[in-house]
């Protein structure tokens, strides 16, 4: 378990960095490519070292019409929620003795 632990703590801190960085709940919509982009090449790279699947926290933009425009995009509060189950569930399957990075 040390080395799988060893093997998913850079991961880990990866997504706690992107959640640190993340526009607050109230942004909006998030059209940078990518942001999800990264979010889902971490999560190929936690399932690779893992051998499980995170399928259910993979982000999946949505087409918007933004000033006539179709653009894909992203809400902050499913972007913010994404990043937070995923770390909640990083540490409780690997790290739930040390505090969790989720602030309540």
């Amino acid at each position: 378990m040390d080395l799988m632990k060893d093997k998913i703590k850079p991961i880990y801190f990866e997504l706690q960095g992107y959640l640190s960085q993340a526009p607050e709940r109230e942004k909006g919509l998030i059209f940078e490519k990518e942001i999800w982009t990264q979010h889902n090449q971490s999560i190929d790279e936690l399932e690779q070292v893992t051998s499980k699947k995170y399928d259910r926290y993979r982000i999946h933009p949505e087409i918007q019409n933004w000033n006539g425009v179709s653009r894909q995009s992203i809400t902050t509060q499913a972007y913010r929620t994404i990043l937070g189950g995923l770390i909640s569930r990083l540490h409780g399957e690997y790290f739930p003795d040390e505090n969790s990075p989720i602030k309540k």
